[in-house]
């Protein structure tokens, strides 16, 4: 929380883009006027934002991976694919539930599809990532697909909307 405002990298890029307009060069004030001292000019302060909103990404990915790893071990989940697949189709089905209007929170339940999802991933390892893997890589990798999907047309068996 900052002075009441809770900050989100969603408002600080917002906070960038109506302060810059696309540009670098400070939309609300003139560029005649900004005073530009020890290299904190508009380009700088633009760079800097962009920064701050990339390292608030990462810690609360990290901050959600230690808080699911820490209650993990607390209330010892199995780590195994067995016992951490049941837990993700058992968390899906009901968030599936909240969704349809059946019964349930549809926040609270998405969450627990989160926290779940989080911890199968993360604790997941094979022959070619002895380590496991981190949330960053998944999101890399997730971000690939998706600018690959962005581009490539739609292939047999992908389920549509058209029906096509």
């Amino acid at each position: 929380m900052y002075n009441g405002v809770r900050m989100t990298s969603k408002l600080i890029s917002e906070l960038v883009e109506t302060l810059f307009d696309g540009s670098s060069q400070l939309a609300c004030w003139p560029s005649d006027r900004v005073a530009i001292y020890s290299g904190w000019g508009p380009t700088a302060i633009r760079d800097r934002l962009l920064d701050l909103a990339e390292q608030y990404r990462v810690e609360k990915l990290d901050e959600l991976v230690e808080a699911v790893h820490t209650v993990a071990g607390l209330r010892t989940w199995p780590s195994g694919w067995d016992s951490r697949l049941a837990a993700l189709t058992l968390e899906t089905a009901e968030f599936t539930e909240a969704a349809r209007g059946k019964h349930g929170n549809l926040l609270k339940e998405a969450g627990d599809c989160l926290i779940a999802l989080v911890f199968m991933l993360t604790v997941a390892k094979n022959a070619d990532y002895p380590e496991g893997l981190t949330l960053p890589e998944i999101i890399e990798a997730a971000q690939s697909t998706l600018s690959d999907l962005y581009v490539r047309p739609p292939y047999s068996g992908e389920h549509r909307q058209d029906g096509k």
